[in-house]
């Protein structure tokens, strides 16, 4: 297993990079929110951030997965507008929809700019997230 959530692992300048829970019992009960807080959302953040989501904007995030779902929330917390969320699990998807994200199935086939001119009436979006993390299969065609 390669990553932070190993058993074990190696932090370069870990006397100024992690934080000790003070309580390691009250802390590992928590341990599923804390993984959350301190990996997961600042990465979908951070994704949302960097590509410039702000008020107003219309986003597309690449992957339902965990960061992917993080980033989408991260986009309506920094003041989307409309969060498009693309993913091939159907469950997945229901969950983008669950708080509020529109959703294209990409395991139609059909083109990604059509899908997301089906949404807007455009077929392009102000930023774009890529939370997949290897490159997904079907068509993608056009613009993000």
């Amino acid at each position: 297993w390669v990553g932070g959530q190993a058993q074990y692992v190696m932090v370069p300048y870990a006397d100024f990079n992690l934080l000790k829970f003070p309580d390691k019992d009250q802390a590992l009960e928590k341990i599923r929110d804390l993984t959350m807080l301190s990996d997961i959302f600042p990465t979908g953040y951070h994704g949302a951030y960097t590509a410039g989501v702000t008020t107003g904007s219309t986003v597309y995030i690449a992957g339902a997965g965990p960061v992917g779902l993080a980033s989408a929330h991260a986009s309506q917390l920094l003041g989307a507008a409309v969060v498009i969320v693309g993913d091939m699990n159907p469950d997945r998807l229901a969950q983008a929809r669950s708080f509020g994200c529109e959703t294209v199935d990409l395991s139609t086939g059909a083109s990604l700019a059509d899908m997301i001119a089906e949404i807007l009436g455009e077929p392009e979006v102000d930023a774009a997230v890529d939370c997949v993390g290897f490159e997904a299969r079907g068509q993608w065609g056009g613009r993000w």
